[in-house]
């Protein structure tokens, strides 16, 4: 019943899904002649799973799809374990949204990004996103997509303004941490996805208890 409910969102995105992909390939395959790094691609990933998911919610909404659901024989923690799913599979393939281009184009560039470091970038642009809805998704569950469009405005801002608050106020930590190679340890970023996927797991636990709680 979660896979119905996956493909069923799908559908719903499946027009604005491609036409989303293919201009943003256009527009990050360039990017290797820009010298990216790994904080852009980690915003990038952001934008664009919270453009996908709140693009779903606000269509559901207006065509009261979640009544629709609430009338079919369907638990909510399925719904709730659907719309998880469906979050990390849309930040796993925007991560690779932004690193695939730059992975094909290298050849033609004199300084490529080594594939240890794509890796890398990959992992953390998909285990930030995922932390960022996951504090997220009980707020939408207990008020809906609607009524929560003020918290998901500013959860768009989010890594930009966090990236500006840490280099304001740990510049230096920071860079020693950037010199000594912490962020772009293989390890260190499967841990950060292992906690991202942790994360997500005892939100999924708060949405259902909170989208139990909410009238439709």
């Amino acid at each position: 019943m979660v896979r119905a409910l996956v493909v069923k969102d799908l559908m719903i995105l499946r027009y604005r899904l491609l036409y989303s992909l293919i201009l943003v390939a256009i527009a990050v395959a360039p990017m290797p002649a820009r010298a990216p790094r790994g904080l852009f691609g980690v915003m990038f990933t952001h934008m664009v799973v919270t453009a996908f998911l709140t693009q779903l919610g606000g269509l559901e909404e207006r065509s009261r799809g979640d009544v629709l659901v609430s009338l079919l024989p369907v638990g909510r923690a399925d719904v709730v374990t659907a719309r998880y799913v469906l979050l990390g599979a849309l930040a796993a393939v925007s991560a690779i949204l932004y690193t695939g281009p730059i992975a094909a184009l290298a050849p033609f560039f004199p300084a490529p990004v080594p594939g240890r470091v794509l890796a890398v970038w990959w992992l953390w642009a998909a285990a930030l996103t995922l932390v960022l809805w996951s504090a997220a998704w009980p707020v939408v569950f207990r008020w809906g997509m609607t009524g929560s469009q003020v918290a998901l405005n500013a959860l768009m801002f989010v890594p930009l303004a966090s990236s500006l608050f840490l280099a304001r106020w740990f510049g230096p930590a920071i860079q020693s941490l950037v010199a000594q190679g912490f962020f772009s340890s293989v390890p260190v970023a499967l841990g950060a996805l292992g906690l991202a996927l942790v994360l997500g797991y005892v939100s999924s636990l708060v949405s259902t208890r909170l989208y139990a709680w909410r009238d439709l």
